[in-house]
């Protein structure tokens, strides 16, 4: 019955602390950043085959960067492989672009490929809190369309017929 009395005493506690948060000036630290991003490069034929999961690119050579100052600034890359998810892309690039302009990607796939990935994101504020969404995604001057099974956009490669495989 005591632990039961402590429980709601520390509820209560919490929702008028944060009530109280909420109406004065003092949730200005309230952020949430933007999500990461989730790309699959994928053959821009019918099939739409993973390059990655076809060895066609490695993702070991996989890169990503901006400039700034004539510097470039590499972004953090983690590939996504799950029960439900093979060999999709992560990108942290959406922190980078939070001022609202957009900003210019660079994805080095290989030394023979080097595709722009522009990004746009948004800050939203309802007076105390703020967040970030993806405002537009372009690839190569192109919006790529979005899975909404694998919930990554699909990087679209034209490969010709006798092109080889860059990783063999």
């Amino acid at each position: 019955m005591m632990i039961k009395k402590t429980r709601i005493i520390l509820i209560l506690s919490l929702a008028i602390a944060c009530q109280c948060c909420i109406l004065s000036d003092e949730c200005d630290d309230c952020f949430t950043p933007p999500s990461p991003v989730w790309f699959k490069i994928v053959n821009a034929n019918d099939t739409l085959q993973n390059l990655i999961t076809k060895d066609f690119y490695s993702i070991d050579s996989i890169k990503m960067w901006y400039e700034e100052n004539s510097q470039k600034k590499y972004v953090d890359l983690v590939l996504i492989n799950t029960e439900n998810f093979e060999n999709i892309i992560q990108s942290t690039a959406t922190f980078y672009c939070i001022n609202g302009e957009p900003r210019d990607f660079y994805l080095y796939l290989n030394n023979s490929d080097t595709d722009t990935i522009q990004l746009q994101v948004t800050a939203h504020s309802d007076g105390c809190c703020t967040s970030f969404s993806l405002e537009s995604i372009k690839f190569n001057g192109e919006e790529p369309p979005f899975d909404s099974v694998n919930y990554a956009y699909l990087l679209k490669k034209k490969l010709s017929i006798n092109q080889s495989n860059p990783c063999s």
